[in-house]
């Protein structure tokens, strides 16, 4: 191995530099690695949740809903109150 651009033959300091640099760099891909996995579990978990909202009804949909349940319960209402009249009624 050869310093740099230079014609001198390299020295073991420079191969002992160069090997822990490698070193070092083997241990980034070892943590680039835990970086990509940990992104990729992230990812998937965006991709659920964005998956669980769109199933989630908009505020215009409860919004209808509830006007629904809100009638239905005035037609109960009205019922109820058509009933206990004709008890009344005909207990008289």
């Amino acid at each position: 191995m050869r310093k740099d651009n230079s014609k001198e033959p390299a020295t073991r300091q420079d191969l002992n530099a160069t090997r822990k640099e490698l070193l070092e760099k083997l241990a980034s891909k070892e943590e680039l690695q835990e970086v990509k996995k940990t992104t990729e579990r992230i990812a998937l978990q965006v991709v659920k949740n964005t998956e669980d909202i769109k199933k989630m009804a908009s505020k215009e949909e409860m919004d209808r809903r509830f006007n629904e349940v809100m009638v239905g319960q005035d037609k109960i209402i009205t019922i109820l109150e058509r009933l206990d009249k004709e008890r009344i009624f005909t207990t008289e």
